[in-house]
């Protein structure tokens, strides 16, 4: 007998704004911690809380025009410890409009040697104007954090948990 399946088992989770970075941000020094990192400016730095339980979150990226370039630097934190830098993430700008800052980020790339996560981190970018996500298993870190140490212009960061 077929039985016909009608009951949604996955919850729906819409993509969340995080924050927009407005300001280029130097590299970390070597105190990292999270009362120095927190205390720079908040147009410089965007934290997102990682949701309690969530095994993993995805993050999309959004310019103010075709062609921008950024280089964001992610980092990751347990609790009231010290942030860890765990990739670098090169972006481009493509030609979807996002409806809000302007387009969303359709290329994005890893400077692998930086990635310091115990699982892969998944890129999914098509380069074809439509947008590129950052996928990763959380680790039970509390939160996520990203600077643009070269920003060509506003970025606006959202994220998902999945």
């Amino acid at each position: 007998m077929n039985k016909v399946f009608t009951e949604e088992v996955q919850t729906q989770r819409s993509w969340g704004r995080a924050g927009r970075l407005t300001t280029a941000q130097a590299t970390f020094g070597t105190d990292k911690s999270k009362a120095t990192i927190e205390a720079l400016t908040a147009t410089g730095i965007v934290k997102v809380p990682v949701p309690h339980g969530a095994a993993a979150m995805c993050f999309r990226f959004r310019h103010v025009t075709d062609g921008d370039v950024d280089a964001l630097e992610m980092y990751a934190i347990r609790g009231n410890d010290h942030y860890q830098l765990i990739q670098i993430i090169e972006t481009l700008g493509g030609k979807q409009l996002d409806g809000d800052l302007g387009v969303f980020v359709d290329t994005l790339a890893f400077t692998a040697s930086k990635e310091v996560w115990p699982t892969s981190m998944k890129v999914s970018s098509q380069g074809t104007d439509s947008f590129a996500t950052v996928s990763l298993n959380t680790h039970g870190v509390t939160a996520f954090l990203f600077i643009a140490t070269t920003l060509g212009d506003a970025v606006q960061i959202d994220a998902v948990e999945i």
